[in-house]
């Protein structure tokens, strides 16, 4: 834009004006990039490292031992698939669920339920070894079977892994970096029109 043939007022009136309007565009950018840093930081959209699961209560403090995917395999075997059990029982089926593990068994006086957990949730009363502890749920299972499953489980449970759960990260107390990123931005944009802005009026005749 030309201001030949302006007053020397009507020119440093149409300078102000489009350094307003500058201005007022590098303020809109700053809100606008700060807006998108709250956004992108907003401690409500990150998920938390161990949601509760409203089925499981138990599992919602930290260290908490769980079951990792990946042991199906050596959980039957620990319980007496495709094996031979005293008494006339079988394995009828086992499931794996969270921090237990459900093993019922076939018997002629009738099916037996034991389930396996952490020892440091046993229930009192319940038989334990180094990795786990056995307690009885339902049936009336022949001492024959109660010292083989044990036995079994005894055999291989070193191959076991539990897994504890880790406490979440507690919130940070500093400040969003994208923010503060887009607060210095806003700073120095706004310093580079102050300083234009006066080297315009320096450079404008009076």
């Amino acid at each position: 834009m030309s201001l030949e043939g302006y007053t020397p007022v009507q020119r440093r009136q149409s300078v102000g004006g489009r350094w307003r309007a500058r201005t007022a565009q590098v303020v809109f950018w700053c809100l606008l990039v700060s807006a998108g840093a709250f956004a992108a930081e907003d401690p409500a959209s990150t998920p938390e490292a161990h949601p509760v699961d409203p089925l499981h209560p138990a599992l919602e403090a930290p260290g908490d031992a769980v079951i990792p995917p990946g042991q199906e395999d050596l959980l039957a075997g620990m319980l007496g698939r495709g094996g031979t059990l005293p008494a006339g029982c079988a394995l009828e089926a086992a499931e794996a669920d969270h921090a237990l593990v459900k093993a019922t068994y076939t018997c002629p006086t009738g099916p037996v339920v034991f389930e396996l957990q952490h020892p440091s949730k046993a229930p009192e009363g319940a038989a334990r070894t180094e990795r786990f502890a056995i307690t009885l749920v339902s049936g009336s299972p022949p001492s024959e079977l109660q010292n083989a499953v044990q036995s079994l489980i005894r055999s291989r449970e070193t191959d076991f892994k539990w897994k504890f759960l880790e406490p979440a990260s507690p919130p940070s107390s500093r400040p969003p970096i994208g923010l503060v990123a887009a607060a210095l931005l806003g700073i120095a944009a706004l310093g580079w029109v102050v300083r234009r802005r006066m080297s315009a009026r320096r450079a404008s005749p009076s």
